[in-house]
């Protein structure tokens, strides 16, 4: 029999799982995991998520690998590309960017219980997010901006590619609305928006989405804030993937920081990833298992703080977190001391 902690006031039989209990099936089957993970996260030590496609699914925008509707295999590596808009920007924005990412229904998509989840773990830790999601829904669900970098654009937002214009790399176009620029009586809520190209509004040149495409690099706009991710990865003692294939640079970057430094990584998907060393797997959608981890987290924190009834739990996770951080802080004083006076 187990005795589950987060699930108040119920005894479980591990061997009979009625189908339909579903957050109960995910619990049991990550359970030691999701007991490892929420003692780190109230050690003190910087957290860092990395989240993908697979987060955004229920919130009703395709993925881009592993699923059948992906439109990553609707031929977005060929028509993703700068050299491609060049060629005909009308035709990158009408049969490629308005089919596949600047949709009604994406821009109108609502945070799910996993991006909530990775809000409250934000607020109550204090740390950062990493995202090659466009669709915005981590700022939709209150996470702030300064503790956000999305490394691959957003949607709704615009550059320029022409050298020397101020859009080209410093700033971004904000004050666009696509759907002015529609013809032939096409909406985007009809799903069938055709438009001239917007034009920059400084150099009066065809304009791009704000987002990374396949041959453009992380450097190219400062958006992608690509400096300030770097520094994050090295700053952080632990690592969580969400909804991610690990088919981008970004997570290059994290893996081969991880372990060289022999840092922790924890991944978060409906599979588990069995060709990364290192990587602790919690399997299952993330909309349920991110909101089983905060439960968890709640619950060590209340063991921590002697089992006192408390109405705020994030901010007795806050002082916790908090106080293990100046712990290990002056550890590594004392170790950086010792190590000066044997020099």
């Amino acid at each position: 029999m187990t005795d589950d902690i987060v699930f108040e006031n119920m005894v479980i039989d591990d061997t009979i799982i009625e189908e339909e209990d579903v957050e109960m099936k995910y619990y049991l089957k990550n359970k030691k995991e999701f007991e490892i993970l929420a003692k780190e996260m109230l050690s003190g030590k910087k957290i860092l998520f990395i989240t993908g496609a697979g987060l955004s699914i229920n919130s009703g925008i395709s993925a881009y690998r592993n699923t059948k509707t992906s439109v990553w295999s609707n031929f977005i590596t060929e028509w993703g590309t700068r050299k491609k808009f060049e060629q005909d920007p009308a035709q990158f924005w009408n049969q490629f960017w308005l089919r596949t990412h600047e949709k009604q229904e994406y821009l109108d998509a609502l945070p799910n219980s996993g991006h909530l989840a990775i809000s409250n773990f934000v607020e109550y830790l204090g740390s950062n997010v990493i995202t090659q999601n466009v669709d915005a829904l981590h700022l939709k669900a209150k996470v702030p901006l300064e503790k956000l970098v999305e490394v691959h654009g957003r949607i709704s937002l615009y550059k320029c590619i022409t050298k020397g214009c101020r859009f080209e790399y410093d700033e971004t176009i904000d004050n666009i609305e696509i759907g002015d620029y529609s013809i032939n009586g096409t909406t985007m809520k009809q799903g069938n928006l055709e438009i001239t190209p917007p034009l920059c509004p400084e150099c009066k040149k065809p304009i791009l989405p704000q987002s990374l495409l396949f041959d453009e690099n992380y450097s190219s706009h400062q958006f992608y804030n690509i400096e300030k991710a770097m520094d994050w990865i090295h700053e952080a003692d632990i690592f969580i993937f969400i909804g991610t294939s690990f088919s981008v640079g970004i997570t290059e970057e994290v893996i081969c920081h991880a372990q060289g430094e022999r840092k922790k990584m924890f991944n978060f998907n409906i599979f588990k990833e069995t060709k990364i060393s290192g990587l602790k797997g919690i399997v299952g959608p993330s909309e349920i298992t991110l909101p089983l981890l905060e439960r968890q987290l709640l619950y060590e924190a209340q063991k921590r703080n002697n089992g006192k009834k408390q109405i705020w739990y994030g901010n007795t996770i806050k002082r916790i977190v908090s106080e293990n951080s100046i712990l290990l802080k002056e550890a590594m004083l004392k170790n950086e001391a010792k190590a000066s006076v044997k020099v």
